[in-house]
C-alpha cells in the first residue's frame, strides 16, 4: 500500500501533472482553436476553484495540514472546499466527454479524486464538489469548441 500513498503524495505535490495531461490532449486535438479553449478552460477552473476556496474558507483535514507539504504555502492552499486537483482532473473528463480519450481521462480523474481522500487532503464533499465544478466547466468549454465548427 505504500506505492498508493506515494502516487497520491506525488499528485499532491505536483499540480504540473495536469499540464502533462493538457499537453497530451493538445497533441490529440490538433486545432489551435480547440487547444486555446482547452487551455483557457483549464486555467479558468483552477481560478474558479481558488475563488470559491477564498469565499468558503473551509479548513483542510488535520492530517493534511500536519504534512510538511503544507508548511510553506499560501494561506489559500490551507483551505479545502472545493478540491482544485479534482476540478482540474474532471475538467478534462467534461471536455473529452464525446471523444475517444474519455475513458483515459475518466480513469485519471478517478485516481486523482480517490487520492485526495486517501491521503486525507480533502473531505469527500470537497472532491465531489471539485469534480462537479471541473466537469461542468469542461462541458462548457467543449460546447465552445463545438460552436467553432459552425462559425
Amino acid at each position: 500500500m505504500n506505492y498508493l500513498r506515494a502516487i497520491s503524495i506525488g499528485i499532491e505535490k505536483y499540480l504540473e501533472i495536469f499540464l502533462v495531461e493538457l499537453f497530451l490532449l493538445a497533441v490529440f486535438f490538433s486545432r489551435i482553436y480547440t487547444i486555446a479553449i482547452m487551455i483557457f478552460g483549464f486555467f479558468a477552473v483552477i481560478i474558479l476553484s481558488t475563488f470559491i476556496k477564498a469565499i468558503v474558507k473551509e479548513k483542510r483535514p488535520k492530517l493534511a495540514v500536519e504534512r510538511k507539504e503544507f508548511k510553506r504555502v499560501f494561506r489559500i492552499e490551507l483551505r479545502s472546499f472545493p478540491s482544485s486537483h479534482s476540478a482540474a482532473a474532471a475538467f478534462f473528463v467534461g471536455f473529452c466527454l464525446n471523444t475517444i480519450v474519455f475513458i483515459p481521462t475518466l480513469a485519471f480523474a478517478l485516481l486523482v479524486m480517490w487520492s485526495r481522500v486517501y491521503i486525507k487532503s480533502h473531505y469527500p464533499r470537497d472532491v465531489l464538489a471539485g469534480g462537479l465544478l471541473g466537469f461542468l466547466v469542461g462541458m462548457a468549454a467543449a460546447n465552445l469548441h463545438v460552436l467553432s465548427y459552425f462559425v
